[in-house]
């Protein structure tokens, strides 16, 4: 199925999501950048760039295509940059 197509039959779109998840995120980071949504599986999946404590972190949020709930987040260290 086409990208547009299976962002159409979600009930959260791009824009939707990226606001999902920023404000989800910054109630503990500072973000920095929210992109590259892809919708797979009825699941949002968004990218974060954020800081915490002086040091950037990639997020990767997961969020319901139907209901808007955040279905989990993961971590990871910013390749090649400790701190600031």
């Amino acid at each position: 199925m086409a990208m547009g197509l299976e962002g159409a039959l979600a009930a959260i779109d791009k824009k939707r999501v990226e606001e999902i998840a920023r404000n989800f995120l910054a109630q503990n980071h500072a973000v920095i950048d929210v992109r590259n949504p892809t919708l797979e599986d009825n699941t949002w999946i968004v990218e974060a760039d954020v800081m915490v404590f002086s040091t950037y972190h990639i997020k990767r949020v997961k969020v319901d295509a139907q209901t808007g709930r955040i279905l989990g987040c993961e971590s990871r260290l910013y390749p090649k940059i400790a701190s600031l």
